[in-house]
């Protein structure tokens, strides 16, 4: 056990000190520290470090030891409500000096951690910088988050209110799905509840940006009532992918570097129209296959606004400048995030394999859309599905939609989305286009949607593919799109497969 002594020093100080990562006392640390999860943080940075030199068995932590804990995080709850946070906060740090000063080990900043993941609701706070009904961030706490990032666990997305509909019309004591698996971010995570906490390596292999939508903006209000997802994939075109993408070989490299201008103009008309279309088809999610757009065509939005336009728009991918890049934007082509590929594809011509030139330095960062009530929707692009590594991110920060861009020619990309979407409870939507399937004679799938399912009790996956059918009579006029509803308030069986109710709409 560590004795504390409170020692009182300037807040500067201690600043620059602890952006220096020196080792300074523990109480001391408390002075800067100005909200809950600087808190939390604190306390788990402790426990983290402690444990390379120690060991700790968190399974038998016992409660009743530390009542006088549970107690002031308790009375932190009540006072925010009544006096503020800052006041409360003040408060509790005061019972803090006290409870470190009589000694500081695992389990008691355990104890800490313990009660604040069991009472504290999480809250995104907007910067000053910020737009007032988007908040851009990466951690909750604001200190030490180099070191940890606290995150919070959402406890409201359409899986979880689909399984709570599910249990409360069938009378059921048993979930509708299998538990989420479990990917701990820290040796601490996997004891969390409520929150999700990243250690030093996670942080340092995925920096990421969250993209959280207050309560007051439209597309938040749009999905807080609904119980339903309607998803609006648009193909584009079949013509065959030499005629559209200008793709140059260098070494055992290749890149785009444009889009032919006919095939352009063809391809941008079709992209307006589709959205014109959209806005009395009551659609959510607009979403389109990699590489066919350029950065004009969803610019072209802003010109002519329209508030019947789809909620969110997926941006399929543009090539330029050694990145794929795929901009999520809201439906009039105000841009919420934008998601570079990080997999390159590997094209085979002339016998020879060419590996797609992406530049590292740029796309390294990961990013998520957060709207309450529906959950988190990332973005991956094509063979990123089929990155480890990629996907790690999304078990890590709980995505509950990824949505997949592709322009590929197989089907490989579906057990890499069945096991998303069966162990981790996370709805896997592709987007292809048919350009890359016409060389593929008699088979006319083009893409699919995965989700988690349950048989007897077994964890499985059911999964719709959606295929290029009569379609194709009218694909030289307009790309007729493919619209799949799913309503996460229904269920259904498909092949002894019970999950929610999904169906494409001619």
């Amino acid at each position: 056990m560590v004795k504390a002594v409170k020692v009182w020093t300037s807040v500067r100080l201690v600043r620059a000190v602890i952006a220096k990562n020196s080792d300074i006392p523990m109480i001391q640390q408390l002075e800067i520290i100005g909200t809950i999860y600087d808190l939390l943080a604190l306390c788990s940075s402790y426990i983290l470090n402690e444990l390379k030199n120690e060991s700790y068995e968190f399974e038998l932590f016992n409660e009743d030891m530390y009542e006088n804990v549970y107690n002031a995080l308790n009375r932190y709850v009540c006072e925010e409500h009544e006096r503020g946070e800052r006041a409360a906060f003040d408060e509790l740090k005061d019972f803090m000096y006290d409870y470190l000063n009589a000694g500081i080990t695992i389990e008691r900043c355990y104890a800490v951690v313990y009660y604040i993941d069991d009472l504290v609701k999480s809250r995104v706070h907007r910067g000053l910088t910020e737009r007032h009904d988007i908040i851009k961030y990466n951690a909750l706490n604001k200190q030490y988050n180099n070191k940890i990032k606290i995150i919070p666990k959402l406890r409201d997305t359409f899986v979880l209110q689909g399984d709570m509909h599910y249990r409360k019309e069938t009378g059921s004591e048993f979930s509708l799905f299998r538990n989420r698996g479990v990917c701990a971010c820290s040796r601490l995570d996997e004891y969390m509840v409520n929150y999700i906490i990243w250690d030093e390596d996670k942080i340092e292999d995925y920096p990421m940006n969250i993209y959280h939508l207050e309560k007051e903006h439209p597309i938040a209000k749009h999905f807080f009532d609904r119980d339903k997802l309607v998803f609006k994939i648009v193909p584009l075109t079949d013509m065959p992918l030499d005629k559209i993408l200008d793709a140059k070989c260098q070494q055992k490299a290749f890149y785009i570097d444009k889009i032919y201008p006919d095939a352009e103009m063809i391809l941008k008309k079709r992209y307006i129209d589709s959205v014109v279309k959209s806005e009395n088809e009551d659609v959510d999610f607009l979403i389109y296959p990699e590489m066919l757009l350029t950065e004009s065509m969803y610019e072209e939005l802003s010109i002519q606004r329209s508030k019947k336009r789809p909620q969110v728009i997926v941006n399929g991918s543009v090539w330029k400048n050694k990145t794929n890049k795929s901009v999520v934007t809201d439906g009039n082509g105000k841009k919420i995030f934008e998601y570079l590929k990080k997999e390159p594809y590997i094209h085979t011509f002339e016998g020879k394999e060419y590996r797609e030139l992406l530049d590292h330095e740029k796309n390294k960062e990961y990013s998520v859309l957060e709207i309450a009530r529906l959950g988190r929707i990332g973005v991956a692009i094509c063979k990123d599905l089929k990155n480890e590594y990629i996907k790690l991110f999304h078990k890590c920060i709980g995505t509950d939609i990824l949505i997949v861009p592709a322009c590929t020619n197989s089907m490989d990309l579906k057990s890499s989305a069945e096991e998303m979407a069966g162990e981790y409870n996370c709805a896997v939507l592709v987007a292809n286009t048919c350009s890359a399937r016409s060389s593929n004679g008699t088979d006319k799938r083009i893409g699919f949607i995965s989700l988690p399912a349950k048989q007897k009790t077994d964890r499985t996956t059911l999964t719709i593919e959606y295929s290029q059918n009569e379609c194709a009579n009218h694909c030289k006029q307009a790309c007729s799109s493919k619209l799949l509803v799913l309503k996460f308030k229904q269920t259904e069986q498909k092949d002894g497969k019970l999950s929610f109710s999904i169906k494409e709409v001619n």
